[in-house]
């Protein structure tokens, strides 16, 4: 397509988008006035744009870092029927695909008109379960020059509770009770628990207000009482793919006090409550959401919506009703907060990436010690190997080349150690590595899971099986990374072999990088203090210094320092 024909393609999308609401002092200005404003050295401030691509929608925000505050310029919504296609077909088809590319070339023009270079093009589930998407996200950079970034489930929810957390701390919300937080999407419902700010568990279940209002569709053909069966629908999927439960379970939902639930019709069903708002928080009650969801149920309704917007919202209310019967919370929060809202606080304000990635660690460690709680892992034990294994990886930054998500890698493995011989007396090792490849932690990726699941995977002699077929999941990079974490690891296993932390592990030094354990063989010591006999612990450290030897050419030297 030409340029001329792409800008008129742009344009025809452009005349038909819907232009949200813009908070006062904004709302009566022009976009003209906007534009002007957001590069005039007066007001002038980082600008960026932030684009989501949904299942029923693209949205585009663009806002501006004004003296300490976030402040939107524009704020545009194009309808689209992205959801249906995947989760119905599997795959977006090539018109969709155009539509799509149409949305994001007339954007692109909105943001050239405000000179917007800091742009971020983001999907979810409505790409991230199509069998296509390598061919889409390609295409669609080719149509409008913007990459798109397909998140994962451990990617998108942790932005939304962080905008939730966000959005309620200023509305001087503080939750200090155990808190459940909800995020009703169109494929998914992601589910997190949290005390106080800290999150302890964690889960995104395959369905979500989409998928389960085309189900309400057909059920609707076969019964008038359609309300009921919808009810037995979300118990079923409930009970039958989350391990919450209302009375049992290590995660049980009796003790909730709060219920945060989120989603793009948070602000609606705000309104149609009646709820009362501060700040961008709704605070509901149950009542209020039912008698909504009554009178959408009811033909009399006046809500004026057109008949997929009513049977979305149906869904929605419907969901919330489920979870707010199995927990009774004291209170209802429903924050406007989106994923764009976390996204773009990232791309403005300093020091917000650094707090996202802080808050994240400090999850998804809170999440792996309930869940090492959960299956009887030794605390004690895996918390000296924890505490041994980051102190090592930190004093040999320089050899091992390795990050700070390769770090976090490594103290949640620690954390989980042994999490499978609650599963298999025999099979420890594979059971734990079934279990957290299947698991889910808290803003950690699949690849960071299955690097997880290698480490605890393989012995400590044991070297990892080139021909085995778990193995070869992995990319040469990626077992390059495994094998230098497993090499740290077994070796702060190796110093509680006999699980009575004789050792302290905050003397625990590494030193002489670069000595001689004699002419030809370059050594590493490992030096340790402490007042019992650790022969056990020699033993199998000397068992582990052949495989630290292949990966990083240097053979670890154990030097014990008695005290008195």
């Amino acid at each position: 397509m030409s340029k001329d024909k792409t800008k008129i393609a742009a344009k025809n999308i452009m005349d038909n988008v819907a232009t949200l609401p813009l908070p006062d002092p904004l709302a009566n200005k022009t976009r003209q006035e906007l534009t002007a404003a957001a590069n005039t050295s007066e007001e002038s401030g980082a600008v960026a744009g932030v684009i989501h691509i949904g299942a029923g929608a693209a949205r585009l925000k663009i806002s501006q870092y004004k003296k300490g505050n976030i402040v939107d310029l524009e704020r545009l919504v194009i309808p689209l029927n992205v959801g249906h296609d995947v989760f119905r077909d599997g795959h977006i088809d090539f018109e969709t695909v155009k539509e799509i590319g149409r949305a994001l070339s007339g954007f692109q023009t909105i943001l050239d008109e405000y000179g917007v270079k800091e742009i971020r093009t983001v999907a979810a589930s409505a790409l991230r379960d199509a069998d296509n998407r390598a061919m889409v996200v390609d295409r669609l950079k080719t149509i409008s020059g913007l990459p798109v970034d397909v998140l994962e489930n451990s990617v998108e929810k942790p932005l939304i509770y962080h905008s939730c957390l966000q959005a309620l701390s200023e509305a001087k919300i503080e939750l200090t009770d155990k808190t459940l937080f909800v995020f009703v999407g169109s494929g998914t419902i992601g589910l997190s628990i949290a005390e106080g700010r800290q999150t302890i568990w964690s889960q995104n279940l395959p369905f979500g207000a989409l998928k389960i209002g085309d189900a309400i569709l057909q059920i609707k053909e076969y019964t008038a009482d359609s309300a009921k069966v919808v009810e037995e629908l979300l118990n079923a999927l409930f009970d039958g793919q989350t391990s919450l439960s209302a009375n049992a379970g290590f995660y049980a939902l009796k003790d909730v006090q709060n219920l945060v639930l989120a989603g793009s019709n948070a602000d609606l069903v705000g309104q149609l409550t009646g709820a009362e708002k501060t700040g961008n928080v709704y605070r509901c009650d149950y009542e209020a959401v039912l008698a909504a969801r009554e009178r959408l149920f009811s033909a009399k309704n006046n809500y004026r919506l057109a008949e997929n917007q009513e049977n979305l919202l149906f869904t929605v209310l419907t969901i919330y009703v489920e979870l707010i019967r199995r927990t009774e919370p004291k209170t209802i929060f429903l924050p406007t907060a989106t994923l764009i809202d976390g996204i773009m606080r990232q791309m403005l304000v300093p020091g917000a990436k650094k707090s996202f990635r802080q808050e994240r660690e400090t999850n998804a460690i809170s999440c792996a010690e309930y869940l090492a709680a959960a299956f009887l892992c030794d605390k004690k034990h895996n918390a000296f190997v924890a505490d041994v294994a980051i102190n090592m990886f930190d004093k040999m930054k320089k050899i091992h080349g390795l990050g700070s998500s390769e770090r976090l890698v490594l103290h949640l493995a620690a954390l989980l150690s042994g999490c499978g011989r609650l599963i298999s007396a025999r099979g420890i090792l594979e059971a734990s590595y079934d279990i957290i490849k299947r698991s889910e932690i808290y803003g950690i990726t699949f690849r960071e899971r299955l690097y997880i699941a290698h480490l605890l995977r393989y012995s400590a002699f044991a070297a990892p099986d080139l021909n085995d077929a778990a193995w070869r999941e992995l990319t040469n990079k990626e077992q390059t990374v495994v094998s230098k974490l497993a090499a740290i690891y077994r070796l702060a296993q190796a110093l509680d072999a006999s699980g009575k932390q004789k050792i302290d592990a905050r003397q625990v030094a590494v030193k002489d990088i670069s000595g001689k354990k004699s002419d030809d063989d370059d050594c590493i010591n490992i030096v340790v203090r402490t007042v019992a006999d650790i022969f056990l612990e020699q033993y199998i450290f000397n068992g582990c210094t052949t495989f630290f030897r292949t990966v990083y050419g240097l053979t670890p030297v154990l030097k014990v320092k008695r005290l008195e």
